[in-house]
């Protein structure tokens, strides 16, 4: 094949060669782009959608939990506080056993006790009224009755009785002791 054509005529061919496929390259990008939007732009628009949706139901949500957990921690507020109750009630309350074990505590070696009777205290819902305890015994000296009686009015026993008559005696002495208090 002859070659007809300058050089220079050459060049230019080859140059507008290049041009048009530039151009048909660049048409083709740009068609490609567009589809590429035109078929990308709804599902942008659903994933803002649902993002949006989804930040506000998170909001909601930790507003409600915060709700529910405030609720929850005062209904464990609640059971506590009832629960403290029920133990304070229980500590200040003093058993007939733990009476007696302190009157026991107290007695001195030479008395011998013969008989406790422990009164339950009225439940009126008063708590300074109290029971009242009877301590029979025999006692070997007036000087450890009278000892042991001053001993149970240290403590917290609102009232100790040693009758008159029981101190008659000085030796082998038997005794009545009433005990009221708040227990």
């Amino acid at each position: 094949m002859l070659n007809l054509l300058p050089p220079e005529s050459k060049a230019q061919i080859i140059r507008m060669y290049r041009i048009r496929l530039a151009i048909v390259v660049l048409i083709f990008l740009l068609a490609l782009i567009g589809f590429a939007t035109l078929f990308l732009l709804p599902t942008l628009y659903l994933a803002v959608q649902r993002e949006t949706l989804a930040s506000t139901r998170i909001a909601e949500l930790g507003m409600e939990e915060s709700t529910e957990a405030v609720e929850e921690t005062t209904q464990e507020l609640v059971d506590l506080k009832s629960r403290l109750a029920l133990i304070d009630a229980l500590r200040s309350t003093r058993y007939p056993m733990d009476v007696v074990g302190e009157i026991v505590k107290l007695k001195p070696d030479k008395i011998s006790l013969r008989a406790i009777d422990y009164t339950i205290p009225p439940s009126n819902g008063v708590k300074d009224e109290g029971g009242s305890v009877l301590i029979r015994g025999t006692a070997g000296t007036r000087d450890l009755l009278v000892q042991f009686r001053d001993a149970l009015k240290a403590t917290r026993f609102s009232s100790v009785n040693l009758p008159i008559e029981n101190l008659a005696e000085n030796r082998n002495i038997d005794f009545t002791i009433t005990i009221t208090g708040g227990f």
